[in-house]
């Protein structure tokens, strides 16, 4: 097996730059609902929930991610092809989205890479290829919501060759 090596500049996560894979969370220039006691702030309707496919339902998940070495080993990506995928933080630490465009495979060529600063999440549109979590400075912990229901909503595909990924930060 002969490993193909990338390097991949890591991109500043925003809303405009990740439009092609989905939706960034973050509270940006939103103005909150504050309860009456004035002790909660309220970031209504930050992303566009996508599950209800074949009578789907949404499913919450916690994801327990283990800093990764770089450079990246990457063997296999995956996507959902019955909804999006919202992914958020639990601490205010940067982590790290590997993407690709929606398509039967995945094609290397067209990998990006986003840096999170910790305190924006994202929700993948459908089909998005990506790879599993990649924690960056420690081990973190992440709410993840997509779909459960009849159906076969994740799919995994093997990357050949394999691909070492670097990223220039």
């Amino acid at each position: 097996m002969s490993l193909k090596k990338i390097t991949l500049p890591a991109e500043q996560l925003t809303a405009e730059s990740f439009a092609p894979f989905g939706e960034v969370i973050e509270i940006g220039d939103r103005e909150p609902t504050v309860s009456e006691d004035q002790f909660a702030e309220t970031y209504l309707d930050l992303a566009t929930i996508d599950v209800i496919a074949k009578d789907g339902r949404p499913q919450l998940n916690l994801v327990r991610a283990t800093p990764r070495k770089l450079p990246l080993q990457v063997q296999s990506l995956e996507r959902y092809q019955l909804s999006s995928r919202v992914i958020m933080p639990l601490l205010f630490y940067p982590f790290m989205i590997i993407v690709a465009p929606s398509g039967a495979t995945a094609d290397p060529a067209s990998l990006r890479a986003f840096v999170s600063d910790g305190q924006q999440g994202v929700n993948l549109a459908k089909g998005i290829w990506q790879h599993p979590l990649i924690a960056l400075k420690r081990r973190m912990n992440f709410l993840t919501l997509d779909r459960a229901g009849p159906g076969r909503n994740r799919e995994q595909i093997n990357l050949d060759d394999g691909l070492q990924v670097s990223v220039s930060f």
